[in-house]
């Protein structure tokens, strides 16, 4: 089987976990026999031409100012699309996210073609223009009041009308299902995401970790992970964490928000997948504290992978992977005191954590390994 999976960004270009979740499909794919290639936005001498037999295809990144305008009007983008399309002659085309560069113009066409098209949802983008708590009223006044002259008003139909020329649209949480069919797109499944557990595995001590980034050895400390902002928790955090602990921060960009506990903070910038198997195998908890709709956040998989327990967010998918009480914790990221006491607690109990960690690489084992994800997928490209 010949597979284009098409994703606006992938790592070392972009670093978010869609990026990666789509690399280690497209490599455990090829791994299984299949001719395989990732179509994304970038600039070619960023990215490697092949990964593990995997052929990397780019097209010309441009600037998100016009983005939710492209998405769905611009020809060039589409022709482009369709070139790679017509060079590499896959069987399935796997489209993901695709709003601020790819866009959807071309899946038409797809269609005509004879094509299988599927779809990926690993976020709300393909109706939304960037992050929503998931209960907003009026949605498309609050964006239009955000976005003012690059919003477009026609952007969530055509997405809408261009989606249905896929043979299955899959979501990677049930959260982020019921909340697109909420938002008018039908034809969905539920299918989460896998990672790679031998690659996810623990292979380092949290001592030698700790040497190797130059991280005190005997303070306890809290992980946070990704994008930072308010929406991702960042003022949670800065608020809630215990005056005997320190803070990892391992993200693309940080602000004031944790001025107050500046002092006890240890940054690293733009971390590749290697680097962040360090920042999880250090760290004691890893937080996913998001005041958003956080779909199926990649950050529990792999923290549970390495043995880390997580406290997240009740928003969002992160229920689906971290069960409560047993590999880590979910709790309302609203209530302010229910994360300090918690945060509390595992500083205070440390000796317990170990097995949380055990616990929570044991349910990634049983239920969200790459191999079981894969073997869905291709019975989702046979139907």
């Amino acid at each position: 089987m010949r597979i284009l999976h098409i994703v606006d960004g992938i790592p070392p270009y972009t670093l978010g976990g869609t990026g990666r979740i789509v690399t280690e499909i497209a490599r455990g794919q090829r791994k299984e026999g299949h001719d395989v290639a990732i179509l994304s936005a970038a600039k070619a001498e960023t990215l490697p031409k092949n990964i593990d037999g995997v052929q990397i295809l780019t097209t010309t990144p441009k600037s998100e100012r016009w983005a939710h305008w492209r998405s769905v009007f611009s020809a060039s983008r589409d022709h482009a699309v369709l070139k790679h399309i017509d060079t590499f002659k896959p069987n399935v085309v796997h489209a993901h996210t695709i709003s601020r560069q790819i866009g959807y113009g071309w899946m038409p066409t797809v269609k005509k073609r004879g094509m299988k098209l599927i779809v990926t949802c690993h976020d709300v983008s393909h109706v939304a223009y960037g992050k929503v708590r998931g209960f907003e009223n009026n949605l498309w006044l609050t964006e239009a009041k955000r976005h003012k002259w690059s919003w477009n008003p026609f952007r969530n139909i055509l997405i809408t009308y261009f989606l249905k020329s896929a043979n299955k649209v899959l979501t990677v949480s049930d959260a982020l299902k019921n909340y697109l069919e909420k938002r008018g797109l039908t034809n969905l499944q539920t299918l989460h995401n896998g990672i790679d557990l031998e690659f996810w595995k623990p292979s380092i001590t949290k001592s030698d970790a700790r040497v190797k980034l130059k991280l005190p050895q005997y303070k306890f400390l809290f992980l946070l992970a990704g994008r930072m902002g308010v929406d991702k928790g960042s003022t949670l955090v800065a608020a809630t964490l215990p005056s005997n602990a320190d803070l990892v921060l391992a993200g693309d960009r940080f602000s004031d928000e944790f001025a107050a506990v500046k002092d006890r903070m240890h940054i690293f910038y733009n971390q590749s997948t290697d680097d962040m198997k360090l920042q999880y195998a250090a760290a004691d908890v890893v937080l996913v504290p998001s005041r958003c709709l956080d779909c199926f956040p990649t950050v529990c998989l792999e923290a549970m992978a390495l043995e880390r327990p997580v406290i997240a967010t009740s928003w969002g998918g992160a229920k689906e992977s971290v069960h409560d009480g047993v590999n880590g914790w979910i709790i309302d990221p609203l209530n302010e005191q229910a994360w300090r006491e918690k945060m509390e607690w595992c500083v205070n109990n440390a000796a317990e954590l170990p097995a949380f960690g055990a616990a929570a690489r044991k349910r990634m084992t049983e239920h969200f390994g790459l191999p079981t994800m894969l073997q869905k997928l291709e019975e989702i490209y046979r139907l």
